[in-house]
């Protein structure tokens, strides 16, 4: 009688509760109001409350019991189970209507847990709906212990189904004790396993593209949802799974799934669905309607949103796993030997209305979640990894700082009723495991601060850790602001390379390729910046062969634009032992002729002999693209990778091989010396364009199929995204990863003029008046493998977004330096303090791998900062 009295006392104050808002005392704090949702004290009144939707194998005993309890009364009370039953009979009902298409799936599910949720609440205000972390216990689903889901006690929803007809016998939703709204019995037959923790976090990595979200909800919809429907079987792999207890559980971690991934960035959050207007089956809303779990409309009270939060699982293997994950590339994580889950059937896929071109997509998209070592029987998993499906210690212990969410940031403001996500900076992801194996070596360095970065053997910057050289990383540097002995030792490495019997072979070999593949694909979106990557990678390794001090220079011919021609006595073009030697000689016909001078002129070097002319050719013609078009290009967004990679491919690396002409534009360009130093900027351009964010990073090609090849090599183009990972470009050593580190231009001005861009937007950029310069050619994008439609595009993009809206004559050109850049300095406004310029020249790049070789060291966050400081000032200059 007690109970039943506490329990309608409860019952009552709930619904007060939901009527009214409660006062509180602590101005500004976070408070739970009667029902436990998580809220804030605004004005003395309880405000901006969000449900906390927790893993139901995380609850306490008590929490699992009141769910339980809950279900069970709102389906069989006569003052619920009327709506009970209207509610579970709208899923079957609509079931073959298209609630489980990509456009319909997502949205309606989080709109068919909320309606849900609001019944149970209207039992108890206490309860929201829980879910069910299956990933965490792939290889051990089926347990019944205590705390398990399947548990026959008060706070479990009882086990399998007995044969043969699969009806649930024991807990409080057996066979005696309850039954669906057609008066039938439960059945479940448990089958193989669920999908792992790894494959949960592989379908998160996917990049907002439509690529990509086509790829996320593929895998989410097919090979993650309708899988564990059919892994419990029974009811649940039929149209009356609704009816199941532990359908709400399973849908509310596809939900949660969705929301995490959702949390990553803005692109995230709306994609695909923002451009869907057509209304979602059976509900009157839209499926944009349903995006933020942190205002979802509230049907009951129209203009109260409804704020849904999800706590991650309690269970410490869960928090362990994800970080060593986070610190790992996709490739590594597909190494890890794990057990396989058993996938859907052509039956089931019909069963879930799935067409037979998705079927394919979905059995292709499988192979990324799939391992490919594949576990046996238990193969001496014992414990927690017996649980998870594979080896704890075949994760490598890494150092990540991931994307920060700020949750629960309200407005203060007492008219702000929802609640908004802030997503803060993005500090990339360093690796223990890979930075070990950069840092071969095992000098001494006893005279220098533990932490401290040094210049290592063969010219690498390294860390020094417990009185040795670690994680060492290679530097490529500007060729103009190179040291003349650094240059003297570049191009007495390429001579030796290119002309030394012991050498010039294997030389011949590599510089051959790029010609014999130059039709074959690796000038396509989908191979053009990886391939050169890991083209540049492979030369550069073989120079090191040549001399271990040699890194591969970039030119940045952005800089001084309107100079690049420039053969003075510190110029590239230099005649000097440190230059590249001048433009070829003029001849009477429109040809490139030969180079007469430098080190690489017709009487002192050839060609390669599969390249078909003997002497080095070149033709200069128009100015560079300048550093604005550069600073333009790289504005693009990571959703605009198609228009970033198209500038950079055809407006800006396509146009300055021309150019340069001669051997420079045509299909044997790797003879030249310069090809490598200008395809080493266009790696720089989109390496600096990947260090502004993970989405930069991962974007594109994460979303390629895993079956695709780079041509000419065993790697997939995903492989070659991270310098500070690059995996050795020679199939046969793919245990050994190698990290490039770019350094920025030493000249003052270079600094100068990137801070200054970088605080106007782009449109006031595009305002600048400056020289233009000259596109590549039809004829010539055509001979580079740049498509008809692809040229179209670029001219579109050139016109729009690169050439200047504003020109300016060279006669208005004044100052030395103003003729260089092809615009006046002046013209960039200050928009900045002192705190913006550090003490030296340092860079992004610098940091991010200071940052990662600090970490891996385990300094604390005090002597980070102190050996970030000590470290610039020796470290760019």
């Amino acid at each position: 009688m007690t109970m039943k009295l506490l329990l309608s006392v409860a019952l009552s104050v709930c619904a007060i509760v939901l009527g009214d808002s409660q006062s509180c005392s602590n101005e500004g704090a976070k408070v739970s109001d009667y029902c436990g949702d998580t809220c804030y004290c605004i004005g003395g009144q309880i405000q901006n409350c969000c449900r906390v939707r927790k893993e139901f194998t995380s609850m306490t005993e008590a929490e699992r019991i009141l769910y339980v309890n809950t279900v069970w009364k709102a389906s069989t009370d006569l003052q619920f189970q009327n709506e009970y039953q209207k509610l579970i009979s709208m899923h079957q009902r609509l079931f073959p209507t298209g609630i489980h298409q990509k456009d319909q799936f997502l949205p309606w599910h989080r709109w068919y847990i909320l309606q849900y949720e609001n019944l149970l609440r209207r039992v108890d205000c206490r309860v929201t709906v829980p879910y069910w972390d299956w990933s965490i216990v792939s290889m051990t689903p089926w347990h019944t212990d205590k705390t398990r889901v399947w548990y026959s006690g008060p706070s479990g929803l009882g086990g399998n189904g007995i044969t043969p007809s699969r009806c649930v016998q024991d807990g409080v939703f057996g066979q005696d004790s309850w039954t669906k709204t057609n008066g039938g019995c439960i059945t479940r037959d448990f089958n193989g396993f669920t999908p792992d923790i790894i494959a949960v976090y592989l379908t998160l990595l996917h990049p907002p593209t439509v690529d990509g979200f086509n790829i996320f909800e593929r895998d989410l919809r097919i090979n993650l949802h309708d899988t564990v429907h059919c892994r419990i079987g029974g009811d649940m792999c039929l149209v009356t799974s609704a009816e199941a207890p532990e359908f709400f559980l399973h849908h509310g971690f596809i939900d949660k799934i969705w929301s995490d991934w959702q949390e990553k960035s803005r692109d995230h959050l709306t994609a695909h669905f923002r451009n869907i207007t057509n209304p979602m089956i059976g509900t009157g809303y839209r499926p944009g309607d349903f995006l933020d779990n942190s205002n979802l409309p509230d049907v009951e009270r129209p203009g109260w949103p409804t704020c849904v939060l999800y706590d991650d699982p309690k269970n410490p293997v869960y928090r362990q796993v994800m970080q060593r994950l986070q610190g790992m590339t996709r490739e590594q994580i597909l190494e890890i030997p794990r057990h396989s889950f058993k996938p859907l059937t052509g039956r089931q896929m019909r069963f879930f209305h799935i067409s037979p071109q998705e079927q394919n997509q979905a059995r292709q998209d499988l192979r990324e979640l799939e391992p490919r070592h594949q576990l046996r029987g238990e193969a001496g998993l014992t414990g927690m990894d017996r649980n998870i499906g594979f080896k704890m210690e075949s994760l490598s212990a890494t150092f990540r700082k991931k994307r920060s969410v700020i949750k629960n940031n309200f407005d203060p403001s007492p008219t702000m009723r929802g609640r908004f996500l802030m997503f803060t900076f993005l500090v990339v992801a360093f690796y223990l495991s890979v930075a070990s194996s950069q840092g071969r070596y095992d000098y001494s360095c006893s005279t220098y601060q533990e932490g401290q970065a040094v210049d290592g053997p063969c010219g690498q910057r390294c860390i020094c850790v417990n009185e040795r050289l670690r994680y060492c990383c290679r530097q490529r540097k500007d060729f103009p602001s190179m040291t003349r002995e650094e240059r003297i030792r570049y191009v007495n490495t390429v001579i030796k390379a290119s002309t030394h019997r012991r050498y010039r072979r294997q030389y011949n070999r590599i510089i051959a390729m790029h010609a014999r593949l130059f039709d074959s694909g690796i000038h396509s979106k989908q191979q053009f910046l990886p391939w050169h990557r890991w083209f540049l990678l492979r030369y550069e390794n073989f120079l090191r062969k040549v001399d271990c001090r040699v890194t591969l220079p970039y030119w940045d011919w952005s800089f001084f634009a309107k100079g690049v021609w420039r053969t003075g006595i510190d110029d590239i073009w230099s005649n000097k032992p440190w230059g590249l030697g001048g433009n070829g000689r003029k001849k009477k016909s429109h040809r490139a002729g030969c180079v007469k001078t430098g080190r690489f002129s017709q009487r002192k070097w050839r060609l390669t002999p599969s390249a078909k002319r003997g002497c080095l050719r070149r033709k200069f013609s128009a100015p560079a693209p300048d550093i604005i078009a550069l600073h333009l290009t790289k504005a693009h967004r990571p959703r605009e990778f198609t228009e970033f990679e198209l500038n950079v491919r055809a407006n800006l690396h396509d146009a300055f091989h021309c150019e340069i002409g001669g051997t420079m534009c045509a299909h044997n360009s790797a003879n030249a010396p310069e090809f490598f130093l200008h395809h080493a900027f266009i790696d720089k351009i989109w390496a600096d364009w990947q260090a502004k964010s993970n989405d930069h990073m991962e974007t594109y090609f994460t979303t390629v199929p895993r079956y695709v090849r780079m041509e000419g090599n065993d790697f997939h183009p995903s492989d070659y995204i991270d310098t500070f990972n690059l995996p050795h470009p020679n199939v046969d050593r793919t245990d050994d990863y190698i990290c490039v580190m770019y350094q920025d231009a030493a000249h003052p001005l270079y600094k100068e003029i990137t801070q200054r861009l970088e605080k106007l937007s782009t449109r006031e950029v595009r305002t600048i008046p400056r020289l233009y310069f000259k596109p590549a050619t039809t004829r010539q994008l055509r001979r580079l493998g740049v498509k008809r439609k692809e040229r179209r595009h670029a001219r579109k993009l050139l016109n729009k977004e690169l050439e200047p809206r504003k020109r300016i004559r060279k006669s208005q050109l004044r100052k030395e330096y103003d003729k260089l850049l092809g615009f006046k300095l002046d013209d960039i406004p200050f928009r900045y303090t002192s705190r913006d310029f550090p003490t030296r020249n340092t860079s992004l790049t610098y940091d991010r791998w200071l940052a990662r070789s600090l970490n891996a060291a385990e300094m604390s966050s005090e002597g980070l900062e102190f050996f970030r400081r000590a470290n610039i000032s020796n470290a760019m200059v």
